[in-house]
């Protein structure tokens, strides 16, 4: 038996088209500040998905700058939450703050640069 949020997880098909990107590079860690981590998955179509991951023991904000994530500071990117259907968060100029990220959570965008 499985919980009704384990299945949700394990069948996101945002999620899932990740790791099932034709450009089939792993995700790494490009920053770490004590328990907050960021990591960068690139996609075939140039955008990036970030994760911010939370491996503390209370809530915590998690800054997402673009340079962490291999974009230049000063690009302007849509951006979009993957654990809620690919829906937009908004478009953003240099950085993204995963509010409230759970103890020992993850919030999970793809983040595609817009031109000026």
């Amino acid at each position: 038996k499985i919980s009704d949020d384990a299945l949700s997880i394990l069948t996101n098909d945002c999620v899932i088209g990740v790791s099932q990107d034709p450009l089939g590079i792993q995700g790494n860690r490009t920053k770490q500040d004590g328990t907050s981590e960021v990591w960068q998955v690139p996609l075939k179509n140039g955008t990036r998905v970030a994760l911010a991951v939370n491996r503390g023991d209370s809530a915590t904000d998690i800054t997402i700058q673009w340079t962490d994530i291999g974009f230049p500071s000063s690009a302007s990117a849509n951006v979009f939450d993957l654990w809620d259907g690919s829906k937009m968060i908004g478009k953003f100029t240099g950085s993204v703050t995963a509010k409230a990220i759970p103890s020992h959570g993850v919030a999970m965008y793809r983040v595609e640069p817009v031109s000026k």
